[in-house]
């Protein structure tokens, strides 16, 4: 940090009294200390690190945010996985990708796999998409910092009298201070994919819908493969279970809950 270095000669006369050459330093060193580490605090220019939905990343937040809204109540029992989605074949890999890892939820849950040949007392309708990109803009204000002026440490300096007259020789020691000094706006694009998954089950001996679940989230990921098994992990504790709202479930990609049903 730079210092500037003043220095002035003054010619005082013996009958004047003498100047007070103290301006508070302890005061002013104490403002300087604050300062500094205010500037150091302050003076980077950071953005946020955001997570796949534009959240704020901390050391207690990051992931994925899933809504899961619930209807009907179930019971564990027998089931069988079909596909929802209009001209998906049972046997569709994706669809038996998928399935696998609602199945693994299930079967965490009390449920047991059984084939549809087998008659088992439900059948669950597995639906699944995600929607093409969209733009979004996001404006920022972002403070900039810069020098708002200086800042006097104080004045030192020494008196020679010769005869009646005396010289002061003083130096006066001044830093800059910083501050804020203004903003500027910074824009960026992103885009953004809905990714869906729709699960209703039906009860084979009177064909009826015995309870619903769907899934969905907003993000930057447009690979349902990714994201497909972070839904159903979030979802999990709903499957079969009213949730009288729809609810808001933060989820990390690397949980023990995504784990256990990869």
């Amino acid at each position: 940090m730079a210092e500037e270095i003043h220095t002035v000669m003054l010619v005082i006369s013996n009958d004047s009294p003498t100047p007070a050459w103290s301006s508070e330093m302890k005061s002013v060193l104490k403002f300087f200390s604050i300062a500094i580490s205010i500037l150091a605090i302050g003076g980077c220019e950071t953005m946020a690190i955001r997570d796949d939905f534009g959240n704020p990343i901390t050391a207690t937040n990051n992931g994925f945010t899933v809504a899961v809204n619930s209807l009907g109540v179930g019971s564990p029992t027998t089931f069988d996985i079909a596909p929802l989605n209009k001209g998906v074949s049972a046997k569709d890999l994706q669809f038996l990708e998928y399935s696998r890892y609602l199945q693994r939820a299930l079967e965490s849950k009390g449920y047991r796999k059984t084939d549809l040949k087998d008659r088992p007392e439900i059948l669950i309708l597995l639906g699944y998409s995600i929607s093409d990109g969209e733009t979004r803009t996001s404006s920022v204000d972002v403070p900039q910092w810069g020098q708002t002026g200086t800042m006097n440490l104080g004045t030192t300096g020494t008196i020679s009298t010769i005869g009646n007259t005396s010289f002061l020789n003083a130096q006066t020691t001044s830093i800059p201070t910083y501050g804020v000094t203004g903003s500027r706006t910074v824009t960026s694009q992103y885009t953004t994919f809905t990714r869906k998954v729709q699960i209703s089950a039906m009860a084979l001996e009177d064909v009826r819908e015995v309870w619903q679940t769907t899934i969905a989230s907003i993000g930057s990921s447009g690979d349902l493969r990714r994201v497909f098994p972070v839904l159903i992990a979030a979802g999990k504790d709903y499957l079969g279970s009213p949730t009288s709202r729809a609810k808001t479930i933060r989820i990390a990609e690397e949980s023990p809950q995504v784990m256990s049903i990869r």
